[in-house]
């Protein structure tokens, strides 16, 4: 459910208006206006859909792995590239 509202602050009644100061923790002036928008949280991927990704994130780190082993590729330098990586990406 999806829900935008707005009332000028002058025709609120005082219970309505003291209720929403109280939530916002100001006084409202008289020329002001209220916007009011419920919102339903995003929902995020299901458990299956997670487990999924992080398997195949898995897969792929062990397969960078096993190509750097068997290049005899020092851990040092595959630190680095990763970091000149996300330096990289960072500066955008």
């Amino acid at each position: 459910m999806n829900t935008f509202v707005s009332h000028n602050v002058a025709n609120l009644s005082e219970a309505s208006r003291e209720n929403i100061e109280e939530l916002l923790g100001a006084k409202l002036e008289a020329n002001q206006r209220i916007y009011i928008v419920v919102d339903a949280p995003l929902s995020g991927p299901s458990q299956a859909k997670r487990t999924a990704a992080a398997q195949r994130i898995a897969s792929i780190i062990s397969q960078a792995q096993a190509h750097a082993d068997s290049r005899g590729i020092p851990d040092a330098e595959i630190d680095a590239a990763v970091e000149e990586a996300m330096a990289h990406v960072r500066g955008r």
